[in-house]
């Protein structure tokens, strides 16, 4: 999925969701997020800020993606 327009620290963003062979009532979901480099090289983005970056997407949008919630959050 390509960067949000107007996003302040925008992401490219590969999202996978995979059952476990081993067990197929447990799911697997990666996200890969690429962010640009800044454009002002003194500003820096702390690790911690990514990570929340990456949790509140797939509590936002993955999940409620899996429970069929996502066209309900669009149409809102």
């Amino acid at each position: 999925m390509d960067p949000v327009p107007g996003e302040i620290n925008p992401a490219q963003i590969e999202v996978k969701i995979e059952s476990f062979l081993n067990d197929t009532n447990k799911i697997f979901i990666e996200t890969q997020f690429t962010w640009r480099k800044p454009s002002d090289p003194g500003t820096r983005t702390q690790p911690g800020e990514y990570l929340e970056q990456m949790d509140d997407y797939i509590s936002q949008h993955v999940e409620t993606f899996m429970m069929g919630q996502e066209e309900l959050n669009a149409s809102k």
